[in-house]
Formats: C-alpha cells, structure tokens, sequence
C-alpha cells in the first residue's frame, strides 16, 4: 500500500527552496535586475485603489514596495504627498522619471528600503532617508 499523501504533496528537502534561496529570490540585485528592462506593470493603478481612493480628499500616501509607482504616480495626480519606497533602486529610478514626465515630482518622495537588510524602520528627512 502506497502513502497517497506522500505521492500528491512530496515534502523532500530537495523539492522546497531553502532560506538563502529565498532571500536572494527577494534581493535587491534580483529586483533590480527583473526592473532593468522595459516596463514590468501596465503603469496604471491597482483597481481597488481607484475603487477606495477616488473620493478621498486629498493627504499623504506611503506607497511600500512601489515597483514602477502606478500606484504613487495616479495618488500624486490627484493631489497626494506620496512617499513610495522600494528594495530596487531601478523600479525608483523609473518611478522619479514618471513623476517628472507626470509633472508630479514635487509631490512622489522615493526611498530606497531593504526591510531584510535592515529590518529598523527608517524615517524620511526632506529627500533624503535617515535611522
């Protein structure tokens, strides 16, 4: 008699990715290489942002793992103070541009983050980040 459960669902070392898998998986030269090309998301906003935002006034926004800012970018169009981080230095790159081209710059603050790296919370100070 075979174990069924054994056969569906194997729970070998070999078949589950170990912590160091992981956490390179979730990188910042990971994240950065899968940003270095063209565009990863649509840039548009996520639905159910524009479902529970649109008829909030205005205020700020803490926009964490922003990607290429979709989310940060439509917030900052309709009048928010947005601060978007991100493990990916190039996804920030990106973000700050569209800002730029979006004529929103002044109201998207990017910070670079690696919660893993550093698990402290960090504090924004003008436009720079500061422990």
């Amino acid at each position: 008699m075979t174990d069924q459960h054994a056969d569906q669902h194997p729970h070998g070392d070999s078949d589950e990715p170990t912590l160091a898998d992981l956490r390179e998986a979730l990188s910042a030269a990971a994240w950065d290489e899968r940003y270095s090309g063209d565009r990863v998301w649509s840039g548009r906003p996520n639905q159910r942002l524009v479902e529970q935002a649109s008829e909030l006034d205005p205020g700020t926004a803490l926009d964490v793992a922003c990607g290429e800012g979709g989310d940060a970018l439509w917030l900052a169009g309709r009048g928010w103070q947005v601060t978007a981080v991100d493990i990916s230095q190039v996804a920030l790159d990106k973000v700050a541009a569209h800002a730029i081209e979006r004529g929103v710059e002044d109201q998207v603050k990017v910070g670079l983050y690696d919660a893993l790296a550093d698990p402290r919370p960090c504090r924004a100070s003008g436009s720079t980040w500061s422990r």
